[in-house]
């Protein structure tokens, strides 16, 4: 039956509340995953790392669709998010991709070389890696070339440094290329 079907969904919760609902929900024997992501804060006196979610306010639940109305009880759970009123799901590939990326440890320190071949603003598909087959496009923050990797069934996108061999055009079917 289709209500029985268990599948990522993706929950949006109350502000900075992430890690909370996390750690009840797991406590419930729910399964979840909460990408969190090292990053440094600078304060008057020290530095510091912390982790913070990767996409604020969303936490990925595993559950059926008749089971997430039970969750919704949890005060940090605001709703299950839906795009064009469907309810949103992510698939595993997407899910294993994050994971993937997030336990590389060069993640923060990824190689950045020049993109010359490539102008800003092309649209790129990976070509190896955690994230082959996913399509982004190509931007520039000062010097620094980054990649944009789309995340479509979440509508979020990561800016990761990305080794430019590890990526190339996209190729599209316009009506200019097929005459």
């Amino acid at each position: 039956m289709e209500h029985k079907k268990v599948n990522w969904y993706i929950g949006y919760t109350r502000p900075k509340c992430e890690k909370k609902l996390d750690r009840a929900l797991t406590q419930r024997g729910v399964e979840t995953f909460l990408p969190l992501n090292k990053v440094t804060r600078q304060w008057s006196d020290r530095k510091k790392i912390i982790e913070e979610p990767l996409f604020p306010s969303y936490i990925f639940i595993r559950t059926n669709p008749s089971a997430r109305f039970s969750l919704l009880q949890n005060p940090e759970l605001i709703r299950f998010l839906e795009f064009d009123g469907v309810l949103a799901t992510i698939n595993e590939q997407e899910l294993t991709g994050i994971r993937d990326l997030l336990a590389r440890k060069d993640m923060r320190v990824m190689r950045a070389e020049p993109m010359n071949r490539l102008p800003e603003g092309t649209r790129v598909v990976i070509k190896s890696g955690i994230f082959t087959g996913f399509k982004g496009v190509l931007i520039k923050e000062g010097n620094r070339q980054m990649i944009t990797v789309l995340l479509e069934d979440i509508r979020q996108a990561l800016t990761i440094h990305m080794d430019c061999g590890l990526v190339g055009k996209e190729l599209s079917l316009s009506p200019s290329v097929i005459t």
